[in-house]
């Protein structure tokens, strides 16, 4: 006998019980919906709210999707709305099924349940020269409707709500920077002390960054050259992450399918041993590129690690030329070698602009000093 729920009686039990339990507690919850917990969404969409001194009373609920194999995720959707009288859906910005946009639409309009979404890339600005452009063009359409009715778009930089108003959608907006969250940092010099054998360098980004890689896989043999006869020493570039590229020379940590979730890959970036500097090259000067943010910059300032970027967006904004980083101006080669050869040349000059660079870091950008910026979303 088949004594499987059917949808429609699975959304009729939720309006059921909801109007049941809803109004019993005056504690708010917020529910957010995201695919992984990788990188942006770690940080953007998870860090923020867990155990946030400020969100004392409100439950918080991680979910995948509003659906598991087809059918609604009843248990989590009901858990928040017994126990909560306000309650908010955080998206990520991660593609979403258009099932998912429905049926936020539905319960928003029932329950008046919050909507915010949250924007790290400029996605409408994306074109056929990023390697995603067949993967994300058909969800373009489902973001926009879902940033019609949402009440509230929260981006990581002003460009990406730029992004958004240019392609015609209304929706109010805030801009809340990333910030790297301190309780799962480890601080601790880790630039290299030693004088002697290879120079590491550390590159880290996914395939999707290949174009940059390759960029600068052009430049490495002058590079390499002009290095070795200033210092006598020899490069080691290390990639963390991946790429598609078959580039020699360089020497690929991949990171392992169970450590993706981004505190258990703090954890192994942290352990892969010292690092002398680092690279953040981006070769395409468009709207996309400019609405980034400095993720780079944070992550590697955590390390103490000075780095070499490339001088636009995100890191004009951020990195001061000569202090806590060097700013190299787009395709310039010859840029790329002499920030090579100063930084390679003098570990005096490495370990103070390392140290600049997580001073700033920790005045600006922790957490711990903008749970209020997130609570606000809530509260």
């Amino acid at each position: 006998m088949d004594f499987s729920i059917s949808e429609t009686a699975k959304i009729r039990m939720i309006d059921t019980l909801t109007s049941l339990f809803r109004g019993d507690s005056k504690d708010s919850a917020l529910v957010y919906i995201s695919p992984d917990l990788g990188g942006s969404d770690f940080i953007r969409v998870v860090s923020p709210f867990i155990k946030n001194p400020l969100l004392s009373g409100v439950s918080v609920y991680c979910i995948k999707d509003l659906f598991i194999d087809g059918a609604l995720n009843e248990r989590r959707i009901c858990n928040a709305f017994y126990r909560s009288h306000n309650v908010t859906f955080l998206v990520s910005r991660n593609k979403i099924s258009i099932s998912n946009v429905h049926e936020l639409r539905r319960l928003q309009k029932k329950y008046s349940c919050s909507v915010i979404v949250d924007l790290d890339d400029d996605l409408f600005s994306m074109d056929s020269t990023h390697p995603q452009y067949e993967e994300y063009l058909p969800e373009l359409d489902k973001l926009k409707e879902l940033l019609g009715f949402a009440n509230l778009l929260v981006a990581s930089t002003p460009e990406v709500v730029q992004g958004v108003e240019r392609v015609g959608v209304n929706v109010k907006s805030i801009v809340i920077p990333n910030c790297l969250d301190d309780r799962i940092w480890v601080w601790g010099k880790r630039f290299s002390q030693s004088d002697d054998g290879p120079l590491r360098v550390l590159y880290s980004g996914t395939e999707t960054h290949d174009a940059d890689l390759k960029m600068l896989a052009d430049y490495m043999p002058s590079i390499v050259d002009s290095v070795y006869e200033a210092t006598g020493r020899k490069l080691e570039v290390h990639v963390v992450g991946g790429t598609l590229l078959d580039l020699p020379g360089l020497i690929i940590h991949r990171v392992p399918p169970e450590l993706r979730r981004y505190d258990l890959y703090v954890e192994w970036l942290c352990n892969l041993g010292t690092f002398d500097f680092a690279v953040a090259p981006l070769c395409l000067d468009n709207k996309m590129n400019h609405a980034k943010s400095n993720l780079k910059f944070l992550e590697y300032s955590a390390l103490g690690l000075p780095c070499i970027y490339t001088n636009i967006e995100p890191y004009r904004r951020t990195v001061t030329h000569g202090l806590d980083g060097y700013l190299v101006d787009l395709n310039s080669k010859e840029g790329w070698i002499e920030s090579f050869c100063s930084l390679s040349s003098d570990r005096c000059l490495r370990e103070k602009m390392g140290m600049a660079a997580e001073k700033k870091l920790k005045s600006f950008y922790l957490l711990s000093d903008h749970f209020e910026d997130w609570a606000s979303l809530i509260n």
